[in-house]
């Protein structure tokens, strides 16, 4: 599995309770690990490390 991050700038610190509700959410729906997956799935495809 490949390591996926998200940042978030110092000036907009108050999204981060925002951001942290919906990943877990998104985690309870299996909508997060929908999407992991098909963005590891381009990062493979779209990497020359991969083929």
């Amino acid at each position: 599995m490949l390591e996926l991050f998200h940042c978030i700038h110092r000036s907009k610190k108050h999204l981060v309770p925002l951001v942290d509700q919906k990943i877990v959410e998104m985690q309870h729906s299996g909508e997060l690990a929908k999407l992991i997956s098909h963005a590891e799935q381009q990062i493979i495809k779209n990497t020359q490390y991969f083929r």
